[in-house]
């Protein structure tokens, strides 16, 4: 035994001192610090005195006084790693030690706020030197606390109210600012005597779409009765032509003052077996023919006087003429452009006559003084020989035909729709359906007002439809 204690103590080095108490093993003021938790060295504990067996009977020594040293836990054993020592927990106190009643809700918010936010400190300084702690936000959950309240969840904040639509882009009715060849913004006209059997009725409006930016009506017509023979002329300059206003009013003039004088005294001519001679034909090519060469050389001489360019007088023309034969009627037209010219029969057949220029774009056509088409002109006439009675004949710019395409199909609704598909009329504040303008209850010939009743129809509401709106009608008078 005494070789192992010698052992013992030269491990522990020159400066061991052996303690009072052989039994004690420890020396608590230069033992290495061992967590509290360690595990027990290996080697068997010491024998307290008087439990040995010559012990017995004795009493045991007095236990030295503590000192004011820190008691160091027994150190590791030998050969065994340290490790990390443990913090022993700080003392709890409680929230509202010390505070009033009414001092406790505060503190338990208090407290609920510490377990929100982490403040950290920095170390080696008092907290009054210390630079402003820094605010980190724990992310782990509040967990309530036995015996306090829990603080209440936070308001969410009010929902965002949806965004407010961007008011509807209104129509403006400005007036133009240039003042040099004025046209007023509408012009109709009525003649309910022009044989005793046909009326004509006609109309133009300046669309939404020039009155919006201040431009003039840009459609014009004209029409005359000589002979027998009914004549309506329309033209429409096109949006992009300077003065094209002027070359559609003088085009549409002069082709319908040329066909009077070639028709003024001209009668058809019947074949033996009662059609139309042949003859006729060739003549009224001639005289269709002229009229747009007419029209052609109007314009084109106040081009000239204006030192315009072509594209500055750019208008199509419709031509129509009819005379009565036998129990129908002869139907001749010219077409440059678009547009369309339609003829109801008494049975409420509609018939499109005439073809309508379109380019590779829908807002493409041809014009009047185009280069080269002049050569195409006696193959833009067009006949048809009616043997049943017609009713009406209707002859229109492209802002009306629009809106019934495709013709060949939906222009008898023009004539007698009930009601006409997406068009509108505004009365008042409120809308109501279309109807065809020879409607036998609601259409405008039961009361034309002197064409006035065709400038409220012509107003008609439809998505996507602003351009000039004319409209020329020929129709036999409604049976007494």
């Amino acid at each position: 035994m005494a070789s192992k204690e010698g052992d013992q103590d030269a491990d522990r080095g020159p400066g061991f001192k052996k303690p009072k108490d052989p039994e004690m093993l420890v020396d608590w003021t230069e033992a290495k610090t061992e967590p509290w938790d360690a595990e027990a060295p290996a080697t068997a504990a010491p024998k307290k005195s008087g439990e040995g067996p010559g012990d017995r009977g004795k009493t045991p020594p007095a236990k030295p006084a503590p000192t004011n040293a820190p008691i160091k836990p027994a150190g590791p054993a030998k050969g065994e790693k340290p490790q990390p020592a443990k913090k022993a927990p700080e003392p709890v106190t409680p929230l509202n030690a010390g505070a009033e009643a009414s001092e406790v809700s505060q503190a338990k918010q208090a407290h609920a706020q510490q377990r929100l936010f982490q403040v950290v400190q920095p170390t080696g300084k008092p907290p009054s030197e210390s630079p402003p702690a820094s605010i980190t936000l724990d992310p782990r959950p509040v967990q309530g606390v036995p015996g306090e309240e829990r603080p209440p969840a936070p308001t969410p904040p009010p929902a965002a109210a949806p965004p407010t639509p961007p008011p509807v882009a209104q129509w403006k009715n400005l007036e133009p600012e240039d003042k040099t060849d004025p046209v007023p913004h509408e012009l109709y006209d009525f003649r309910d005597d022009l044989d005793g059997t046909w009326n004509m009725v006609a109309g133009s409006i300046r669309g939404r779409l020039h009155a919006h930016k201040g431009l003039y009506r840009e459609d014009a017509y004209a029409f005359a009765m000589v002979n027998g023979w009914k004549i309506i002329v329309v033209c429409d300059g096109a949006g992009t032509s300077k003065h094209a206003r002027v070359a559609s009013r003088l085009a549409s003039a002069a082709a319908a003052e040329s066909l009077k004088k070639s028709l003024s005294d001209y009668r058809m001519i019947e074949n033996t077996a009662g059609g139309i001679a042949n003859e006729t034909v060739v003549h009224l090519r001639e005289v269709l023919t002229k009229a747009a060469l007419d029209a052609r050389t109007i314009v084109e001489r106040e081009q000239v006087q204006r030192r315009a360019q072509t594209r500055d007088v750019y208008t199509t023309l419709l031509i129509m003429i009819h005379a009565p034969f036998k129990d129908g009627g002869l139907v001749g037209v010219f077409q440059i452009g678009d547009g369309a010219i339609g003829v109801l029969t008494d049975d409420d057949s509609c018939h499109v006559l005439g073809i309508a220029d379109h380019g590779q774009y829908s807002s493409e056509t041809r014009f009047l003084t185009d280069a080269g088409i002049i050569n195409s002109f006696p193959d833009r006439v067009k006949f048809r020989l009616f043997v049943r009675p017609i009713r009406a004949i209707a002859v229109m710019c492209d802002g009306v035909s629009d809106d019934f395409f495709p013709e060949d199909k939906r222009l008898i609704e023009l004539f007698v729709g009930d009601p006409i598909q997406e068009l509108k009329m505004k009365i008042g504040d409120k809308s109501e359906p279309a109807w065809g303008i020879m409607h036998k209850e609601r259409g405008i010939l039961h009361d034309p007002r002197n064409g006035k009743a065709l400038i409220d129809w012509l107003r008609y509401e439809k998505r996507g439809s602003s351009d000039d709106r004319t409209l020329v009608l020929l129709y036999r008078s409604p049976s007494p």
